[in-house]
């Protein structure tokens, strides 16, 4: 019997290499914003949060939400088409697809970029994308796909490659597996304690044990 049916992949640091097109669009952000370049602690910082971690930090009204996530969208999405996905996680997923567990993404970039880089890298996997964001966090976005989709938790991995990510699924109650190539380094993933790690895409699936 298997230990999980559904496998949930995270998308950016996870499948997609984004962290230096989101470096640039956060420095971008705070340059215009805060009328000055930021130091690298906060360059560090900013990389890779959601939208809505950034306008926070830059201490932006909530007015301009709106209008900041459409322009942080089109900078993404004005790039999209230098993302590339990392080596070795294509065979990954076509060899959990061979299994017939139930794949899917859940990801708060738009729908329109992850259906761009999977049709571009031939990726026909998923059984759904899910994308998402919330002034809440990403566990309410991972408790409404649990929902939406009447996933059961304990059937359920999340794999993700950040520090919200483990919180995001041991909120929900679901199994976690860090990666170490993302947007967080292995020391700082290790202190939310998450079920596995894997230090390359190949380790996944040995911890799947299909």
């Amino acid at each position: 019997m298997k230990k999980f049916t559904t496998i949930i992949f995270d998308f950016d640091g996870v499948i997609v290499d984004t962290k230096n097109f989101y470096r640039e669009i956060a420095i971008s952000l705070y340059e215009e914003f805060r009328q000055e370049k930021p130091q690298a602690k906060m360059v560090k910082k900013l990389m890779g949060e959601n939208v809505f971690k950034i306008i926070r930090e830059l201490n932006i009204p909530l007015t301009k939400l709106p209008s900041l996530e459409r322009r942080f969208r089109q900078e993404l999405n004005a790039k999209i088409d230098q993302v590339k996905i990392f080596r070795g996680i294509k065979d990954v997923l076509r060899q959990i697809k061979k299994t017939g567990s139930t794949l899917g993404v859940l990801s708060s970039n738009s729908q329109e970029n992850l259906n761009f880089i999977f049709k571009k890298n031939q990726i026909d996997f998923f059984d759904f994308i899910y994308s998402g964001t919330s002034l809440f966090g990403k566990s309410k976005v991972l408790a409404k796909l649990l929902k939406a989709y009447h996933l059961k938790a304990s059937q359920t991995i999340y794999i993700g490659d950040e520090i919200r990510d483990i919180q995001a699924a041991k909120k929900n109650k679901v199994k976690v597996i860090a990666v170490t190539w993302g947007y967080n380094k292995k020391s700082l993933l290790a202190k939310e304690k998450p079920d596995y790690f894997a230090n390359q895409p190949q380790d996944i699936i040995k911890i799947l044990s299909f």
